[in-house]
Parts: structure tokens; sequence; C-alpha cells
């Protein structure tokens, strides 16, 4: 149970004897809307929970989500554009919800990304090219979508290690934002266009804004090691983790930031102290 109120019931299966996947994870949002995420390798299906229509099928593969083809029912009735676009708003929001979920089980060769789709919804385009894939991956599939997340981990462990060994800091939230602090410093002093921290954008247009300007988001680190992928880390200590709603916000503004990009990969990271 999350605080917004969403839920999320997942089912492992470790023998295969009849079923078609091997995780299945259950998305309760707050209106009472049911998402289904069903994994099977690399393979994922999202489906609605109350039809069990499929909504999307995607594989994850070293680039981010690729759409895969899958047999629609014919309905007698086609969805109307403007309902299409609330039930994807939906998805995403389930999609963010379940990411929340499995990242604080992180371990660390194991990790939750969420494959964000590299467009927000326009009427008339097919739903299916919307590819999204939620999920936990090995270090070698990390490697291959982010290529620098063993950096960004090793700064994150190096940095909360030190100011954890100083007890210069008062409490929880104080030691996260040293942290954080730590984390950008090391990062920016590098001067890579291609790794940054710390940086803000206006929530509605994506354009760059000041640190703490009203209507901006501000996102943690910044990788752009591939033309056509953004990878953000979102940082977090002790028990704090990343909501739903705000990992919808974040795949938002990176999009409006870099239109041109085709796949964006969010990551959680703790430090492992």
């Amino acid at each position: 149970m999350l605080e917004d109120g969403s839920r999320v019931l997942s089912i492992r299966i470790r023998a295969k004897p009849h079923t078609d996947w091997d995780e299945q994870h259950t998305v309760t949002g707050p209106d009472g809307t049911r998402t289904v995420f069903e994994t099977s390798g690399l393979t994922q299906t999202i489906r609605d929970g109350d039809s069990g229509e499929i909504l999307a099928r995607s594989i994850l593969t070293q680039d981010g989500a690729e759409p895969e083809a899958f047999v629609q029912l014919a309905r007698s009735q086609p969805r109307a554009s403007d309902e299409l676009a609330r039930r994807f708003a939906r998805t995403l929001e389930a999609a963010g919800s379940l990411f929340s979920v499995l990242s604080g089980r992180n371990t660390s060769d194991r990790k939750a990304i969420f494959a964000a789709p590299a467009s927000e919804y326009i009427p008339g385009d097919a739903y299916n090219d919307r590819a999204m894939w939620v999920g936990a991956v090995g270090q070698t599939e990390l490697d291959q979508l982010c290529p620098r997340n063993r950096e960004v981990q090793a700064i994150a462990d190096a940095v909360a290690a030190g100011v954890k060994a100083s007890g210069n800091y008062f409490g929880a939230q104080d030691f996260g934002n040293k942290v954080h602090a730590g984390i950008a410093g090391v990062i920016n002093a590098t001067k890579d266009p291609n790794l940054v921290a710390e940086t803000s954008f206006d929530a509605t247009t994506g354009t760059d804004a000041k640190y703490g300007a009203r209507g901006s988001i501000r996102l943690d680190v910044l990788e752009r090691s591939q033309p056509s992928t953004v990878c953000v880390y979102d940082h977090k200590t002790g028990g704090a983790y990343l909501r739903g709603p705000r990992s919808v916000d974040i795949a938002t503004v990176v999009q409006r930031r870099y239109p041109g990009t085709l796949r964006y990969i969010l990551i959680q990271i703790k430090p492992m102290t």
C-alpha cells in the first residue's frame, strides 16, 4: 500500500509448468483502476485489470523498451482518442507506482528500472507505440542501458560513507541533503555535459529553470551516454523511496526537455552503506 492509496499485489512463479509469465504485478490506483503487468523474461504485457484486454506489449532490449505486436480482439465500439489518452495516463501512473515498489527491493546486483515511453500520448497514434517496461534487471542489462550506472553508484557510496564518517549532520533529512549536495559536487566538477547533477527544468515546458523555481522539477543525475537514451538517477537515503507520481513527473519533464530522444530510463540509487 502506497501513500496515495495505490496498492500493488505481486506474484512470482518459481517453476513454470503452465503459465505465460514469471512475475505478475497488479496495481490498483487510488480511483480503483486496475492495471496488470505480466513479465516473462524480458517481455512484458500490460493488461486492463478488469477486462483483461492487452493494452501494450514490449520487450526490453539494450536500447530500452521496444513495442511488440500482439493480437487484439475486435471490439464493437473502438475506444475514442480521449478515452485512450485517459487510459494511457492511468497506465503510466500504475507503472510509476510499480517502479516505486520494486525500487524498494533493489540489491547490489539487481535494480528496478522504468523504461518510460518516448513521447506522451498524441491522439491518432497507436497505443501500442507507447512502449514502456517496469521491472528488475541484472547488472549486465543495466550496463547496456545506462553504461555509467556503476560510476554513479560508486560516487553515491563514497559520498555517503564520507558524510557518515564525519558525523557532521543532524538527523536523516540533513544526512540526505548533504549526500545529495556531495554527489552533485563530485559530478559537476568533472564538467562533463553527458553526466550532470542537480538540474532543474520547468515542468510545463521542459526548459531550463533556476534551482528551486516555482513549477520546476529538479533531477538528481542525468546521463546521456547514448544520443537516443537519457538515464535519470534518483538518489534516496534511509527509508525514502521514489513515489509513483514523481516517477511520471520525471519521465514527462525529460520527454519535454529532450524531444528528439527515443528512450528514457529511470533508476533509483541508494548508497550501499
